[in-house]
């Protein structure tokens, strides 16, 4: 089931378009992963940088990615969320790695952390994500 899943999930436009890649670990924690750097990852004013925005939509893309398959593949939504940006990340690979926390119902707390391949944390991330 997690397969068919996570093949809808990154079939999906906005996936294909900011080239993003789902996977998902035997514990349930999703990785959200940007392998191919492409021009609009980059910061206008700094070509070197990845833009904050793309930091932040990878972010949510692993918030919402475990509930989505915790769920079977049923729609779900943030709803809430709080994000941390830390540090900028250079024009390389870097992933946003998310877990959920707690759940209540058709609700989950899912916590998020963005990284470059060295280790280095980027921005970090709490939300609330409702199944639909």
């Amino acid at each position: 089931m997690t397969a068919d899943v996570l093949a809808r999930l990154n079939a999906l436009d906005i996936l294909i378009h900011t080239g993003i890649q789902v996977t998902v670990a035997a514990d349930g924690v999703a990785t959200a992963r940007v392998s191919t750097i492409m021009p609009h990852h980059l910061d206008s004013g700094d070509a070197a940088r990845i833009n904050d925005v793309v930091i932040m939509g990878v972010l949510d893309c692993a918030l919402v990615a475990p509930a989505i398959l915790v769920t079977g593949g049923e729609r779900c939504a943030t709803v809430e969320s709080a994000i941390k940006l830390l540090d900028r990340l250079p024009a390389a690979p870097f992933q946003a790695v998310g877990q959920i926390t707690g759940r209540q119902g058709d609700l989950f707390t899912v916590s998020v952390r963005v990284e470059d391949d060295t280790g280095r944390v980027a921005a970090t991330g709490t939300g609330i994500v409702a199944r639909l």
